[in-house]
């Protein structure tokens, strides 16, 4: 019976080993795993992140495009007026050369007639002064 009762004693101690030994690796599974869930945690909040920016960058990827789209358009535009505005300068340039010939000839007729009153004005003074001038005895009188 002692035999047994060592035995006994023996294998409880063996289990006893064991179950601390599982106790330990058991514990140590578990700081393992609060480790991993931290991780795996952290490596979430991070694609979250991630996720975050993709949305962010494709917005402004989108928003990109539409102002490229626009600005085709714009200078599309810009390229039309252009266009026209060459068309109309080219229009315009008989018109301004009739312009140019116009102002000629009035600063030749505005010479004309500055000529023209001078020499009235001198005829005027010429006709006022014989008019005052007491009339000589002549071949008449």
């Amino acid at each position: 019976m002692q035999a047994e009762l060592r035995q006994a004693q023996q294998t409880i101690a063996v289990k006893q080993d064991e179950t601390t030994r599982l106790n330990q690796e058991g514990a140590k599974l578990v700081a393992e795993l609060s480790h991993t869930k931290q991780g795996l945690y952290e490596q979430l909040t991070q694609n979250r992140k991630l996720e975050q920016k993709i949305d962010t960058l494709q917005s402004l990827h989108m928003h990109a495009a539409d102002t490229e789209r626009q600005l085709t358009s714009k200078i599309a535009e810009a390229e039309l007026l252009a266009e026209r505005l060459s068309d109309a300068n080219s229009q315009i340039a008989p018109a301004k050369a009739q312009v140019r010939e116009l102002e000629l000839l009035l600063a030749q007729a505005t010479t004309k007639v500055q000529a023209q009153e001078q020499i009235g004005e001198q005829l005027r003074a010429y006709l006022d002064k014989i008019a005052t001038t007491p009339a000589t005895a002549g071949p008449d009188r």
